[in-house]
């Protein structure tokens, strides 16, 4: 990929990034990528205001983002101190880990333990949900080996919560319960879900998630009372 063609490369010890430079990003929390980066690209990548709480990082969802590449998108992780998951949305990629090679299309869930080392390629683009998750809950409930469970009716269900969250975290009017609500039924989805694919009743009753065409109904008891009601998506 010629140079002009790139938006950003991130270099670390753990990750090696290129960015297309039509790839745009929608962060359903604060981002930890460099200021600089976020000041000259803030018309591709979309920060949301700070909340006086983080309900994502409360569960041990440190980071998570909505990401469309262009074609030619590349990435390398080894031994990152985080599980690392997608959820395809759009287009596809290939995964390229231990010695084996895989195709990543929408419905599909990645799920790349701490620690893990992988190769992520999109020679004609692809539009994902990523999550950051750290914490021993996650690595215990989540398994040592990176896995793929493909065309899966649970990504749905991740995706329909996701896109919930997002647009409930840039409203001008944020109501928390609603977050607070929203961002523990996709934990217990990511925990319960992954653990026994296709889960969606979830073991503690603190959150049930019905289905629909058009919305996901919530019932939930969280820190800031009982909230019930439907969250268009």
């Amino acid at each position: 990929m010629r140079k002009k063609e790139i938006l950003w490369i991130k270099k670390t010890d753990h990750t090696l990034q290129v960015w297309p430079k039509n790839s745009s990003e929608t962060n359903l929390s604060q981002s930890t990528k460099p200021d600089d980066v976020q000041r000259r690209w803030r018309d591709k990548i979309k920060v949301p205001a700070p909340l006086s709480a983080d309900f994502l990082k409360q569960r041990g969802i440190v980071e998570a983002a909505i990401t469309r590449h262009a074609a030619g998108f590349y990435q390398h992780r080894d031994g990152e101190n985080f599980t690392f998951i997608t959820v395809g949305i759009g287009g596809g990629a290939t995964v390229e880990y231990g010695g084996r090679k895989r195709k990543l299309q929408s419905r599909d869930i990645m799920v790349a333990p701490q620690g893990s080392g992988f190769i992520l390629k999109a020679p004609r683009g692809w539009s994902f949900l990523w999550l950051h998750l750290r914490s021993p809950q996650w690595r215990a409930s989540l398994g040592g080996e990176l896995r793929i469970v493909k065309d899966t009716e649970l990504a749905d269900d991740i995706l329909r919560v996701a896109l919930a969250y997002k647009s409930q975290v840039y409203t001008k009017t944020r109501a928390p319960a609603t977050l607070n609500s929203l961002a523990e039924a996709l934990a217990q989805l990511l925990k319960n879900g992954l653990a026994a694919a296709g889960v969606s009743v979830l073991e503690d009753g603190a959150v049930y998630i019905e289905r629909g065409d058009d919305a996901i109904r919530l019932i939930g008891l969280h820190d800031l009372g009982f909230y019930k009601g439907t969250v268009p998506v």
